[in-house]
């Protein structure tokens, strides 16, 4: 019976098994290069948004003629109007500053520390989440010292925000208020 045609046992066992180990090694690049490109454009989506930031405080800042800093605030005047931008639970958060009807107190309001989100909501109005998934305050600084009063006309501040993320992304902009500015 040696001329009988077919597969033994033992050689259909010895296929099924490299074609269970091949299929195994097929499957596990699959899921490793699925996985890379998760983390790419995860990568991707965290850059795009660190730079929509850093882009939208830069343009805001650059059209500003004042600012001024307390806790985890930075006010600015933006032409003719007052705006906050507020850090609280990983969030940087714009707001309209100081707009209670009462125009006769917005320069006292825009420099008082103890007007607050969480003391004064009235004052800040027209939220807006600028970023998320950060990792603390953003620090705001004139000449490598943090800001201590009121900056205007011309003067170079330096923000820097920890992004949070895989890796996490520091990233540091610089920008110098309007010179010249009229300042109400």
């Amino acid at each position: 019976m040696n001329n009988e045609k077919g597969l033994t046992l033992i050689e259909l066992l010895a296929a099924v098994a490299v074609s269970g180990i091949l299929l195994s090694v097929v499957f596990l690049l699959i899921h490793s290069e699925q996985k890379q490109f998760t983390s790419r454009i995860a990568s991707h989506n965290d850059r795009n948004a660190i730079n929509r930031t850093m882009n939208l405080i830069t343009a805001d800042l650059s059209n500003s003629s004042k600012i001024f800093v307390t806790g985890n605030e930075l006010r600015y005047k933006a032409g003719p109007k007052l705006k906050s931008l507020y850090y609280t639970d990983g969030q940087l958060i714009s707001y309209d500053f100081s707009n209670d009807a009462n125009a006769a107190n917005d320069d006292a309001d825009f420099a008082n520390a103890s007007i607050s989100v969480t003391g004064s909501p009235q004052k800040y109005t027209a939220s807006a989440i600028i970023a998320q998934n950060l990792n603390q305050a953003p620090s705001y600084r004139y000449n490598n010292n943090p800001i201590a009063s009121i900056l205007q006309n011309g003067e170079l501040i330096q923000i820097t925000i920890a992004f949070g993320g895989s890796p996490a992304s520091v990233q540091t902009t610089s920008v110098k208020l309007i010179s010249n500015a009229t300042t109400k």
